[in-house]
């Protein structure tokens, strides 16, 4: 949460080598960890690390995508 009260998405960096890096915990993550985030209704941003483009749709479409 920010001083207004809102609630900020946890940011998830994507790099190069296509590894996540949960920066609210300073720790490498999993896709799996990512959806488990999600289910669990925390509001998740991803972005590539060297642009800094969202790249959220892609990362989640993908998780969708590898789980059916």
């Amino acid at each position: 949460m920010n001083d207004d009260g809102e609630r900020r998405p946890r940011v998830i960096r994507r790099y190069a080598n296509r590894k996540l890096y949960d920066a609210s915990e300073s720790r490498y993550i999993t896709l799996q960890d990512v959806e488990a985030l999600v289910q669990g209704g925390v509001e998740v941003r991803v972005v590539d690390n060297r642009s800094g483009e969202d790249v959220t749709q892609e990362e989640l479409g993908g998780a969708i995508a590898h789980a059916s």
